[in-house]
């Protein structure tokens, strides 16, 4: 589902497309996309995800999205462990407190709720924005010529623009 909605894209053009058009629809959805696809993970809520990863070895790890909402259950070689022998925080990392987690291929398993109820208005805005560049490109045409007239289309609309790359940032998943 796209981030931003029409009333959203027409208040960036100044305009009044339909809420059915297909156009407008297309680009928030394309938009929504590319600002997903350049975060790196799901922004909106994911509610009660399975993920099944590698154990390291160590006290903690790092959930690959965030931020966490809750951890529902964690599995170790396929044994739920109680909820009081570890912790964890917004940020996804996993702590347990008296061990460690094994050191084994895919010998944990977590059931966690992670992202925005609420997608946050700047991510919106730039949904918005760039779904605009998008609406306004013409389709297939990179130059038109008219009897003695010509015009080049730039095509440039359809990436992020640096400064909205710094807007998202802050919600990309860092994992050094």
């Amino acid at each position: 589902m796209a981030f931003a909605t029409i009333a959203d894209l027409n208040a960036v053009l100044r305009a009044s497309i339909a809420g059915n058009d297909a156009a407008g629809l297309a680009a928030l959805e394309t938009a929504t996309n590319i600002v997903e696809g350049y975060i790196g993970q799901p922004v909106e809520l994911v509610t009660d995800d399975v993920i099944i990863f590698d154990g390291n070895g160590k006290s903690t790890f790092i959930l690959p999205c965030w931020p966490v909402t809750d951890v529902t259950e964690i599995q170790v070689d396929g044994e739920v462990i109680e909820d009081d022998t570890y912790e964890w925080s917004f940020s996804g990392e996993v702590i347990r407190l008296q061990s460690v987690w094994p050191k084994t291929l895919r010998a944990i398993q977590v059931e966690y709720t992670h992202g925005y109820a609420v997608v946050p208005h700047v991510i919106v805005n730039v949904v918005a924005n760039l779904a605009a560049r998008i609406y306004a490109i013409p389709v297939a045409a990179k130059q038109e010529s008219i009897g003695g007239y010509s015009v080049t289309y730039s095509g440039g609309g359809l990436g992020l623009q640096v400064a909205e790359t710094f807007i998202l940032d802050p919600y990309k998943r860092n994992i050094a």
